[in-house]
């Protein structure tokens, strides 16, 4: 006895990592073996008891031949051996990502299906009260400092380690209530058929106390059809059952095998032992005949014929079948609980017009309109530049010329930033191709990302306030004209550093200010049903973290910047910022922004200001435009010099109004509604909006591409000259 004794001290404490038992057996936590088997089977085999662990905290998943849910030691967890019947005990990554999780404050390991489920699996109750939904939020609610909760109308308070361990503690049975999945009217002690005591739930369909009087009772509304007959089997004093009949007189059983879903082997059959049973629901056919109700659309087939995973409209149906399903809630979660990923990336996907799983842009010809747009606002602005910067050098020009070649040189380098960030955009299109879905919040989230969309709102403004210092200096000069004759430069560099250095503040202000731009944080864990936490739910974490991890009350933490280093230490660390410039995937700044979201002031803002800017651009036009008809309609060369004004302008005034009267009229309806605008209109914005004012401004502002339309021209009549002169001799 001493020696076998000493062999369990030396395998459990010596070298753990030595397993005692076969691969067929199980290891109670005293170093007991016994038959896989019998591994909770409702009958104790482990002489600690420990293969019967159930209702309580830990690690749970269906073991034995039977299938009944228990608690698996933690130890078991990394022995690279399974005892759950579904494998969850191995964890096995998908994607690199674990699918088993950590509870906060103690050191428990859970399945992904036990957390957010409304039964207490976490020692510190993290598994259900950190969760943005939960049934148990009754118990959350009571939770307080020194990691207690209270009971009993306030009047105790119990320690989170005295929740679900089985014993009531709390008159209100508050400390019982979610440890399992069927509520009950009330929580009674009775024995069970090896006479131990046994906490049992009244009237939830499912027999417990060994003399059935949890379910046959005056107070339950629905009762089995085995409590009418149950005398007449009774045996032991009422704690088992026999069978009637010489041959099989000898076949007892208890009550759990009573509506279990299977019949017990009685000659004859004792009909009402499964049928009628209240919370079972009754498969199509095969055996079992019968499951529970909770298990019904638990993407497991209980049933034989699966009859049991069927129309289940609360669930995602994986396109791997592994498994066949999971909850609608698990998807876009941040978790790959689908082997193939596909409930963070459903096929339902690919029906968007512009994206889709696998591509960022999934239309091809807005990506052939993007790359065109790219290329030929990029050329044309290096064009229009390098022309300009030859004309600045090589011709004599007065004070008026270069201050209007100078505003073009500016408009060129800002409208080329965009063709930069629209090439960007198109580079990164190829890169996700193929993969997209599973690297989007990785992307949105980036400083890449954040940097390309402030380069291209830069880009914007710049642009339209240029063009801006453009028209007033074309609306002083034909109003005053010998004024601006003597007009400095320096007033033009003043107004454009100004611009820059404005709209470079401006432009950088959604990444300074965390507080009032980030709208959430990506972090990715089970305790939430968004991979995106917003920022109006981190305060309400932090706190209840708090309660979880500590032992007094702390000071509020509400800052944005002291939440992620608060949350920085544990498991809850972000991986990224979502706000201003994170809401689409094109890294648009989010001008369509709803009253409801943080910062909503500053787009509106932008926009108006904006508004204003293009709508003064206008207005100045036409006053120059009729100032011009009143000065050269008297003369031919004025006439002509009139209509083509008349055309600039009109395109001019066109352009703007097409790029920003959208973003406007957009902007402030969705300041009206409470839901955000769909994705395309990001990439409308992006991709046809954004652009139009890059490739348009070089035609408009320069006539460098008229004069070299006009050499082609000239060069083509000159090439045909001498036949046209032959002609016209042949006709005379």
């Amino acid at each position: 006895m001493k020696v076998s004794l000493l062999v369990v001290l030396i395998c459990l404490v010596a070298i753990p990592s030595v397993k005692c038992c076969t691969s067929s057996q199980y290891q109670c936590n005293n170093g007991q073996c016994i038959p896989a088997s019998k591994l909770c089977d409702h009958v104790t085999d482990c002489s600690d008891g420990s293969d019967e662990i159930r209702h309580v905290t830990g690690f749970k998943c269906p073991m034995g031949a039977r299938g009944y849910t228990c608690v698996l030691p933690q130890r078991l967890l990394s022995d690279n051996a399974t005892q759950c019947t579904d494998g969850a005990d191995l964890c096995r990554p998908i994607r690199g990502v674990p699918t088993c999780n950590k509870c906060v404050a103690a050191n428990v390991t859970l399945t992904s299906e036990q957390m957010c489920d409304g039964i207490i699996d976490c020692p510190d109750l993290s598994d259900e009260c950190l969760c943005d939904i939960t049934n148990a939020q009754t118990l959350c609610n009571h939770m307080t400092f020194g990691q207690v909760i209270y009971c009993d109308n306030n009047t105790k308070t119990v320690t989170h380690s005295k929740v679900c361990d089985g014993t009531i503690d709390c008159a209100d049975m508050l400390d019982e209530r979610y440890c399992r999945h069927t509520a009950a009217k009330r929580i009674k002690s009775c024995l069970s058929h090896n006479r131990t005591t046994i906490n049992a739930f009244d009237c939830d369909g499912i027999l417990e106390c060994g003399d059935l009087s949890d379910e046959c009772n005056s107070s339950c509304t629905n009762v089995p059809a085995f409590c009418s007959v149950a005398p007449n089997y009774a045996s032991d004093g009422n704690r088992s059952f026999q069978c009637a009949g010489n041959s099989s007189r000898n076949i007892s059983f208890y009550a759990w095998d009573i509506c279990d879903g299977i019949w017990t082997p009685c000659n004859p059959r004792i009909q009402q032992e499964e049928i009628n049973c209240p919370a079972r629901f009754y498969c199509s056919g095969g055996n079992p005949i019968s499951i529970d109700d909770w298990k019904v659309c638990d993407g497991v087939k209980n049933c034989l014929n699966g009859s049991d995973e069927i129309n289940c409209t609360d669930r995602f149906y994986c396109v791997s079948g592994n498994p066949l399903s999971v909850p609608l809630s698990y998807m876009f979660d941040g978790y790959d609980d689908c082997s193939d990923g596909s409930d963070e990336c459903p096929p339902a996907l690919d029906t968007n017009l512009y994206s889709s799983r696998h591509e960022m842009i999934k239309n091809v010809g807005i990506k052939i309109w993007l790359w065109v747009m790219a290329i030929t606002g990029l050329i044309g602005n290096t064009t229009v530049f390098l022309y300009t910067l030859k004309t600045l050098r090589d011709t004599k020009q007065s004070t008026l010329s270069k201050g209007n070649l100078y505003l073009i040189l500016n408009l060129n380098v800002a409208d080329a930033m965009m063709s930069v960030y629209l090439l960007i955009v198109g580079i990164k299109s190829i890169e996700f191709s193929g993969n997209y879905c599973f690297v989007e919040l990785s992307w949105v989230t980036s400083v890449t990302c954040e940097s390309i969309g402030s380069f291209a709102a830069l880009s914007a403004q710049v642009s339209l306030f240029t063009l801006v210092i453009m028209t007033s200096q074309r609306l002083y000069s034909v109003y005053y004209p010998i004024r601006a004759m003597s007009a400095r430069l320096r007033w033009i560099f003043v107004a454009l550093l100004s611009v820059w250095c404005g709209f470079i503040v401006i432009s950088a202000v959604p990444a300074m200010d965390a507080n009032l731009f980030v709208d959430g944080l990506w972090i990715p864990s089970k305790y939430f049903i968004s991979p995106i936490v917003r920022s109006s739910q981190l305060p309400h974490i932090v706190s209840t973290l708090q309660f979880i991890t500590e032992t007094t009350r702390f000071l509020p933490i509400t800052t944005l910047h002291s939440i992620e280093a608060y949350l920085s230490s544990g498991q809850f660390a972000s991986r990224g910022r979502f706000g201003f410039y994170s809401e689409n995937s094109l890294c648009v700044p989010h001008f369509f922004t709803p009253a409801t979201d943080n910062g909503w002031q500053y787009p509106t803002l932008l926009v108006t200001i904006n508004m204003f800017a293009f709508t003064y651009v206008a207005i100045a036009y036409f006053m120059i435009y009729r100032k011009s008809v009143n000065k050269d309609l008297k003369s031919n060369q004025g006439s002509k010099h009139l209509r083509v004004m008349q055309k600039r302008v009109t395109k001019l005034v066109i352009a703007n109004f097409i790029c920003w009267l959208p973003i406007c009229v957009a902007s402030y309806v969705q300041l009206a509604l409470p839901n955000e605008f769909s994705h395309s209109l990001f990439v409308v914005t992006a991709v046809f909006l954004f652009p139009i004012n890059s490739v348009v401004n070089p035609l408009l502002y320069s006539d460098v591409f008229e004069n070299l339309f006009s050499k082609v021209k000239g060069r083509i009549y000159n090439a045909t000259a001498p036949e046209n002169a032959i002609e016209l001799s042949s006709a005379t």
